[in-house]
């Protein structure tokens, strides 16, 4: 399955340093990300996509609450 999904906020808080926050995802997940643009494609099983998925629009609800 395939997901593409907006990133709201600052791209380098949710990436982390060195892209650690990304690692963490793809790895725990077991999901393949691409960045372009703003746009962030989440590959992989269907259940571990939508929870990928969930996280970024958590991240995304939470900096346009104005949080970082």
């Amino acid at each position: 399955m395939k997901r593409t999904i907006h990133i709201a906020g600052k791209l380098e808080p949710f990436f982390g340093t060195l892209d650690e926050n990304v690692r963490l995802l793809e790895n725990t997940l077991h999901v393949r990300t691409h960045l372009h643009d703003s746009k962030l494609t989440i590959e992989g099983e269907q259940h571990a996509v939508a929870q990928a998925a969930k996280i970024v629009e958590e991240y995304n609800h939470a900096t346009h609450k104005g949080k970082e």
